[in-house]
């Protein structure tokens, strides 16, 4: 045997061996760009039109377009603390997403004739960012993670780090979020009230998300999002105390019911283009 068959047989033995990556899996950041610039786009153009329609409209009972403008600004703030919460994205790019996302949206609802509650109004939809920020971590210490379809078995997620870039961008967000609530006037008197229906609805992309994203039988998703639905109503006119009045319990239904379908309609895109919640090894 030459010294160049010893030389070919060793670089044969030690060569790593190569690693199939599947083509979706390897576009993975396009596509959620891709989706990212989709939702910003329609909900940018379902929100003037929303607005529109209560700046004309009003807001009086039965006046739809203020159920819809209130679904909206939740549903958008619960479906960007899932993609905060679930993404893999740079801890700074997600704080600052989730930060301004819930600014932007309190001053739009409150566009709508609550110009005197714009600070009550973000004050509700950061509690309630966080609560769904919240339910997404306690998904991820339980072991779940959200990935693309056939990634699992080529990608494992990195270990949490938390850097001093990290604890940078979040003392910073922290800072601006406190800068926004004193600059804005708070209404102390129904904050706690506003803190609990603030808590019901974050119930809604959390039961419906998980319903979308663990890829459950269309059957059980429908039930699951009713039941959602009902029980969200249920506690939203006994914590308020409006039980025994009817038009506040129709509102609370259609407001639960639009925020849900809303959700819903937003996972499905996410479903179709492959992601889904795994646990662990990999089967969701």
């Amino acid at each position: 045997m030459t010294i160049a068959d010893v030389t070919t047989l060793a670089e044969t033995t030690t060569a790593a061996p190569t690693v199939r990556v599947e083509p979706r899996a390897r576009n993975a950041a396009i596509i959620a760009w891709t989706l990212a610039v989709l939702f910003v786009t329609a909900a940018a153009e379902l929100n003037i039109v929303t607005l529109t329609w209560v700046r004309v409209g009003g807001r009086e009972w039965p006046q739809p377009g203020w159920i819809l403008m209130i679904a909206l600004s939740f549903a958008q703030t619960g479906l960007v603390a899932l993609a905060c919460g679930l993404g893999r994205q740079h801890l700074a790019l997600r704080a600052w997403m989730f930060v301004c996302t819930a600014a932007i949206t309190g001053f739009y609802l409150s566009r709508g004739g609550e110009e005197s509650r714009m600070g009550t109004l973000m004050v509700m939809l950061f509690f309630y960012g966080i609560l769904v920020l919240t339910g997404t971590w306690l998904l991820q210490l339980r072991g779940w993670r959200l990935v693309l379809a056939h990634e699992q078995q080529q990608t494992r997620q990195p270990p949490w780090q938390f850097s001093v870039a990290n604890l940078f961008a979040t003392t910073t967000c922290a800072a601006l979020l406190l800068g926004i609530l004193r600059y804005v006037q708070i209404e102390q008197e129904e904050l706690l009230l506003d803190m609990v229906v603030s808590g019901i609805l974050a119930v809604i992309p959390l039961g419906v998300g998980y319903l979308m994203l663990t890829r459950q039988r269309p059957a059980l998703v429908i039930l699951g999002i009713f039941g959602v639905v009902l029980a969200t109503t249920f506690a939203f006119v006994n914590f308020t105390g409006d039980y025994q009045d009817y038009q506040s319990a129709v509102f609370a239904f259609f407001l639960m019911l639009f925020t849900s379908l809303l959700v819903f309609g937003a996972l499905v895109i996410v479903r179709l283009a492959g992601y889904h919640l795994v646990r662990g090894n990999g089967k969701g």
